[in-house]
């Protein structure tokens, strides 16, 4: 995530990459978009060594999506 979009995750925001990721291992779903919301901007760097230690980072099968929604009830159900 930090090669291409140079943000930094907290481990709690990566679990729905990491959910979408697993979830199309383990049903073989290929060459369809997978969306996954993330969150989480305040890391601690003095985690970062060990999270980048176990990233898979550079496998360039990731891309970022970016929107702004209002503080609305059932803003995010009402995208799709």
């Amino acid at each position: 995530m930090f090669e291409g979009t140079r943000s930094i995750l907290k481990p709690a925001g990566t679990v729905s990459i990491a959910g979408a990721k697993a979830y199309c291992k383990y049903n073989n779903i290929k060459g369809v978009n997978i969306v996954a919301v993330r969150s989480g901007a305040n890391m601690n760097f003095d985690q970062l060594g060990s999270i980048a230690d176990n990233a898979d980072s550079g496998n360039q099968t990731e891309a970022t999506f970016a929107t702004i929604l209002p503080e609305k009830p059932r803003r995010l159900k009402n995208i799709f």
